[in-house]
This record gives C-alpha cells, structure tokens and sequence, in this order.
C-alpha cells in the first residue's frame, strides 16, 4: 500500500465517523440508547470480522468507514445517554467522557506501536 493509498484508507475512517455521527444522535432520540450503541459496536465488530478479508483496495476502505461509522455510531449515543443520566452535571460529565475517549486512541496509538515494527519486519 503506498503513501496515496494509505491516506485515502485512513479518511475512510473519518468519512464513516462524520457520516454517523449525525445518525447516532438522531437514532438516540428515537429508540433505546442502548440499542443504538449496539448497532454501533455490530458495525465495528463485523467491519474488523472482514477487514482484510479480501485483497480489494475500495472494500476494505469500505469497511473500515463501516468501523469507523460504529465509531461515530458509539460516540453520539454515548453522550445522549450521559446526558439522561445525569441531568444537571452534562458539561463536565460529557467532557470527561470524550476527554477519556481522546485519551485512549492517543493510548491505543503507542500500544501497537511495537506490533507494528514486529509486523514490518516479517513481511
């Protein structure tokens, strides 16, 4: 995969994330939370199942804008749902719910870190 193709797969994730974002707060008004973060976490859960399943360069875009939709998914249900159970306290609640979001894909980064070079070198 070169450098083109490398960003082309990472701004799949984003797309999806923005796409879904927007659905996952309307879907929240709509039905049970909770079922809404479910669909998000079957998104992610069946997008990481086929990713790289097949050699085709668009379906795996397609299928990581499919993880990174359940993302977006998760994220907006999520806070609709802080904001339910804690009326009164939303502004410093749902801020340290995307603060500690932010914090674990700055985390899980550094975590792979080290398979990633694993990785490289054996292929």
């Amino acid at each position: 995969m070169g450098i083109a193709q490398a960003g082309i797969f990472g701004a799949s994730a984003w797309l999806g994330f923005t796409l879904a974002i927007f659905a996952g707060g309307v879907l929240s008004d709509l039905i049970a939370r909770h079922r809404v973060i479910l669909l998000g976490c079957l998104m992610m859960g069946l997008g990481a199942l086929m990713l790289g399943a097949w050699t085709s360069f668009p379906l795996n875009c397609f299928l990581i804008a499919l993880i990174g939709g359940g993302t977006g998914v998760v994220t907006s249900s999520t806070t609709a749902l802080v904001m339910a159970l804690f009326p009164g306290k939303e502004g410093p609640l749902v801020n340290s719910l995307h603060f500690f979001y932010a914090l674990g894909t700055i985390a899980i980064q550094w975590l792979t870190l080290p398979f990633m070079y694993t990785l490289e070198d054996t292929v």
